[in-house]
């Protein structure tokens, strides 16, 4: 018996040696093929392509469908309008200034495939951002309200369709994306009465007033019909993942999603939020995770 476990021992610190010794030498061959192309962008832009990027755990799906995809959205709609002065996208045409608004195919028409899209592509997107007119981060953001009127009502479909392509073209294991928020959410009554008692209380820093008030919160929540909102949500994002991600078919990547609440909300609406976010994250295993989003140079976020 002591023979046949000192020889398992021998066998298995020669296994472990030798498996040490091949993970090294692979690393060193990766190494200096990596040295040899430093000088050499498209083999460099291979090399990173083919490489396994582990995890993305910060993802926003609307910012990370191309903008190009949006635009080849908006303008193969025939029930979208458009201001071309403004460039303000619209579902229906605006009461006051009706005039000053054209159904998209007009506007296409009128100013040609390539003009359309270039000038709805710079309106929406960094694009020929020019320093010095308007800060960065400000040209950034404000980009955000602009393109999700070009949506569309398959664009969730197709737009995790294109970043589950994107993310097994470059080798990206697995993403946590935001998809959409909770909503709509039952109204809240006395809702200024309760940001009130919760700016006074955070301005005092009473914890114990401030959590005594966030169950009394919860307790009206539990009364209200979040219950059907969030069963929906879940519904939609469940039924997202199977079409693009059917079982028994073998997938390069995993996608999990992760709610999302605007943090530069009311107090009410934003605790309101949560609430949904965490109990819509209790019920299905495909939602792993609540993050809280909003210009990071806004007041509320930096306070």
């Amino acid at each position: 018996m002591k023979q046949i476990l000192i020889t398992s021992w021998v066998f298995l610190t020669l296994s472990c040696t030798l498996a040490a010794q091949a993970v090294a030498e692979r690393e060193a061959q990766v190494g200096a093929y990596l040295d040899s192309i430093r000088d050499y962008p498209v083999a460099l832009t291979a090399f990173f392509q083919q490489m396994p990027k582990g995890a993305d755990l910060h993802h926003h799906f609307t910012g990370s469908v191309y903008t190009e995809t949006y635009v080849e959205h908006a303008l193969a709609s025939n029930d979208l309008y458009i201001n071309p002065t403004t460039l303000e996208v619209a579902e229906e045409r605006p009461r006051n200034g009706r005039r000053d608004w054209l159904p998209m195919p007009e506007w296409r028409q009128q100013v040609g495939d390539y003009e359309a899209h270039r000038q709805l592509l710079r309106y929406w997107s960094a694009m020929d951002f020019v320093p010095g007119q308007v800060t960065s981060y400000d040209d950034f953001f404000d980009t955000f309200g602009r393109f999700w009127v070009g949506e569309g009502p398959n664009f969730g479909l197709e737009g995790l369709m294109e970043l589950k392509a994107r993310a097994e073209a470059e080798h990206v294991d697995y993403i946590e994306t935001m998809l959409f928020r909770v909503k709509p959410l039952p109204d809240i009554a006395q809702a200024a009465f309760y940001d009130q008692l919760m700016r006074a209380t955070q301005a005092a820093r009473d914890e114990v007033t401030l959590d005594s008030l966030f169950r009394v919160l919860t307790a009206r929540f539990e009364q209200l019909d979040f219950s059907s909102v969030v069963d929906a949500h879940n519904r939609r994002i469940q039924g997202l993942h199977e079409a693009v991600f059917p079982e028994g078919v073998f997938h390069a990547c995993m996608f999990r999603y992760q709610n999302y609440a605007i943090r530069n909300q009311d107090p009410t609406a934003l605790f309101a939020e949560l609430y949904a976010d965490f109990l819509s994250a209790s019920r299905t295993e495909l939602v792993v995770g609540v993050n809280i989003v909003a210009p990071e140079h806004h007041p509320i976020a930096l306070g």
